[in-house]
C-alpha cells in the first residue's frame, strides 16, 4: 500500500469517528474546527500568512505553550503573531 493510499484510508477512519463518540464529542469537535478555521482565516488576511502557515502557525504554539491547537485558535482571533503587524496597520498611528 502507498503511502498516500494509507493516509486516505486513516482520513476516512477519522470521518466516520464523530459518529461513533456520539452527539456531544461530534459538536465539541464541530466547534473546534470551526475555530481553527476562523484562525486560519485571521492569520491569513490580517498577517498575510500562506495557508499552510495558517494551519501550523497555531500547531506550533500550542506545542510550545503545552495548549492545544482549539485553545490557541479561539485566543488567534484577539492575539496577534509577534512577527509583523496586521495589515492595515500603520506604525505612526
Amino acid at each position: 500500500m502507498s503511502r498516500q493510499s494509507g493516509v486516505a484510508l486513516a482520513g476516512r477512519a477519522q470521518l466516520r469517528k464523530p459518529c461513533l463518540d456520539g452527539p456531544v464529542k461530534t459538536e465539541q469537535r464541530l466547534e473546534q474546527r470551526k475555530s481553527l478555521d476562523e484562525a486560519k482565516g485571521v492569520l491569513m488576511d490580517d498577517f498575510a500568512m500562506g495557508e499552510q502557515g495558517a494551519v501550523r502557525f497555531p500547531q506550533t504554539t500550542a506545542m510550545s505553550r503545552r495548549s492545544t491547537t482549539a485553545q490557541v485558535a479561539r485566543r488567534k482571533s484577539v492575539e496577534a503573531p509577534s512577527q509583523g503587524q496586521r495589515r492595515g496597520d500603520h506604525a505612526d498611528q
